[in-house]
């Protein structure tokens, strides 16, 4: 099967972004489609690049910069470390962001800050399950 990258255009999808914050707690409850469906979005996205572009400007800003070792990818000079919510780190996280979204698909995304972890989601939603008339 090729990959179609319009077919969110062919499902009449626009996104829905959430912002959560959480504790990071192992059993702490995390919200449900439904439930963030059910509250006003922070923003509505239009198009799989403007999910990328809120994504990417998220994480840079709020990502706590941890080095961590990446498994595979190597950079200009053969290190194979990295820092979360550096360019690296949210170009490649663009490229693969946008094959999922591409499809008309949701996307959800977390990391530590500081002292807590943000939760980001992109709800694919239909205008069957949208109750808001957006504009472009």
């Amino acid at each position: 099967m090729l990959h179609d990258p319009d077919r969110w255009r062919h499902l009449h999808v626009h996104w829905h972004a959430y912002v959560e914050i959480s504790t990071g707690a192992p059993l702490e409850e995390v919200s449900t489609r439904d439930a963030r469906l059910s509250r006003s979005p922070v923003a509505v996205l239009s198009s799989p690049v403007a999910v990328c572009e809120w994504m990417a400007s998220m994480t840079g800003e709020h990502a706590h910069p941890v080095t961590v070792h990446l498994l595979g990818s190597a950079d200009d000079e053969g290190r194979n470390v990295g820092r979360i919510g550096d360019d690296r780190h949210i170009e490649h996280d663009r490229r693969e962001n946008l094959a999922v979204l591409s499809r008309g698909h949701s996307l959800h995304a977390h990391f530590r800050r500081r002292d807590d972890r943000m939760r980001l989601w992109a709800e694919a939603v239909s205008a069957d399950e949208c109750w808001e008339a957006h504009h472009e």
